[in-house]
C-alpha cells in the first residue's frame, strides 16, 4: 500500500498494512471500533512503558490517520495491520497481545518480503563460542525471509562449508525454513582458524550455480558475514578484497545482478577492518556489535532496511511503503 507522506516528515519510514484471513478463533477479546498500538519492548523505554523514540512516536500519530480506513475495511474473520520500520504495529481487531512486547513487525516476513523485494541472501556464521547468539540471529534471519526469496547457509572456520543449499540456494519455503533453523540449532563449535577466502568463494559459487539454472529471485542479491575472529588461515586481506570485487563483477558483467555485503564484527577481538571494506566497497553495512551491550540478532535481521531505502529515493522521494 502507497501513501503519500506528510511534508513534516524529514526520514524515509517503511510501513505496510496488510489483511490477512483469521485461520483460528482464539478465546480473547476483539474489538473491531477500533485498532491496538504494540511496540517492542525495547522501545517501551518511557513512563508506563511508553516509547521516548520521536520516530516511533511519529509513527504511531500519523498511522492513526490509517484507523478511518481499517474499522472501514476489516472484513469479518480477518485482521488488518500497519508495520512501520521503527517498530510501531497498529492492528484491528483490537486485542490485547499474549505476551507484551514479544513482537516486532520489522522481523516478519511479510514485512521484509514488502520492503525489499525478492531477494538472495547467503548467511555465513562462524562456528565459536558465541555459538548461541550467533544461531539466534541466524535463525532470525531465516524468519525474515517469504517464499519470493532464496538463501543459502555457509559456516566456516579452517575452512567453509555449505551447510544449507547443497551447492546451489534453496527457496524460502516454510519447510525449508523450518529444516533450516533445526540445521542451524544443531550447530557446534569448530577450530579456532578463520577463513574469510574460503567462506566468501562459497558463497558466490553457490550464487552463481543458482543463475546459471535460472533458480534465483532474479533481484538484489545479500551476502550476511558475520565473525568474532580475524584472519588466520587462507588468503589474507587484500587477497579477499580483490577476490570478493572480482566475483561481484562477474555476477554484474555476466548476470546482471547487485550484490550488497553486510557484515558484523562480533566482540572486541573481531576483525574491524577487512568487514569494514567490504561493507563499504559494496553498498553495504558494517555493524560491530558488542558482546553484551548490543543485540546482534536485531542488527543481523533489519539487513533490509538498505533496499526499503531505496523506496524514497528518486522519483519516489515523496513516498512511503
Amino acid at each position: 500500500v502507497l501513501t503519500q507522506a506528510s511534508s513534516s516528515i524529514q526520514h524515509v519510514t517503511t510501513a505496510i498494512t496488510v489483511t490477512l484471513k483469521l485461520k483460528h478463533q482464539f478465546p480473547v477479546l476483539r474489538d473491531k471500533t477500533q485498532t491496538t498500538v504494540r511496540i517492542p519492548a525495547k522501545l517501551s523505554d518511557g513512563s508506563m512503558g511508553n516509547p521516548t523514540d520521536p520516530q516511533v512516536i511519529e509513527s504511531v500519530c500519523y498511522s492513526r490517520l490509517a484507523e478511518p480506513y481499517m474499522i472501514d475495511n476489516v472484513m469479518d474473520g480477518h485482521q488488518m495491520y500497519f508495520g512501520s520500520s521503527t517498530g510501531a504495529f497498529r492492528i484491528i481487531p483490537a486485542r490485547h497481545s499474549e505476551t507484551c512486547g514479544d513482537y516486532d513487525p520489522r522481523q516478519r516476513p511479510w514485512f521484509v518480503a514488502a520492503s525489499s523485494g525478492p531477494k538472495d541472501v547467503i548467511g555465513r556464521a562462524y562456528d565459536d563460542r558465541r555459538m548461541d547468539l550467533a544461531k539466534d540471529a541466524a535463525i532470525t534471519v531465516v524468519g525474515t525471509l517469504s517464499v519470493a526469496d532464496r538463501f543459502a547457509i555457509i559456516t566456516f572456520a579452517d575452512e567453509a562449508v555449505q551447510t544449507v543449499g547443497e551447492g546451489g540456494m534453496i527457496r524460502a519455503t516454510n519447510e525449508n525454513k523450518n529444516q533450516t533453523i533445526d540445521i542451524i540449532k544443531n550447530l557446534t563449535a569448530g577450530p579456532g582458524l578463520t577463513n574469510f577466502y574460503d567462506a566468501f568463494a562459497k558463497a558466490f559459487d553457490a550464487i552463481e550455480q543458482t543463475i546459471q539454472v535460472e533458480f534465483t529471485t532474479g533481484c538484489n542479491v545479500a551476502l550476511l558475514f558475520m565473525t568474532d575472529g580475524k584472519i588466520s588461515t587462507g588468503g589474507l586481506e587484500d587477497e579477499v578484497i580483490t577476490m570478493v570485487n572480482q566475483r561481484i563483477g562477474n555476477l554484474n558483467m555476466t548476470f546482471n545482478r547487485t550484490t550488497t555485503i553486510f557484515t558484523y564484527s562480533l566482540g572486541q577481538y573481531a576483525d574491524n577492518q577487512v568487514t569494514k571494506r567490504l561493507a563499504c566497497e559494496t553498498n553495504g553495512i558494517w555493524t560491530p556489535v558488542d558482546d553484551f551491550a548490543d543485540d546482534l540478532v536485531t542488527a543481523m535481521s533489519s539487513y533490509y532496511t538498505l533496499y526499503a531505502s531505496g523506496l524514497g529515493q528518486g522519483g519516489n522521494e515523496d513516498w512511503v511503503a
